[in-house]
């Protein structure tokens, strides 16, 4: 009978480990993500301060110019 209890008692405790190890790693995952959503925020950001994106039909456009149709 303590056998019994002993092996449910650490089956759980095994189970909220791992699910903790899980979270852990998830997280870990997520800020690194936002890490680079923050780098894509950041270079976004300087190119709209820059004028906006160059006219890529255009391969003489590297002012940064919007481009403009006729």
């Amino acid at each position: 009978m303590r056998l019994v209890v002993t092996v449910i008692l650490l089956s759980v405790i095994i189970g909220i480990s791992a699910k903790a190890a899980s979270l852990f790693i998830n997280d870990e995952k997520e800020k690194k993500l936002q890490g680079e959503l923050d780098m894509i925020n950041k270079r976004a950001s300087l190119m709209y301060i820059q004028g906006g994106a160059r006219d890529i039909d255009n391969p003489d456009d590297f002012s940064g110019r919007w481009k403009t149709s006729i």
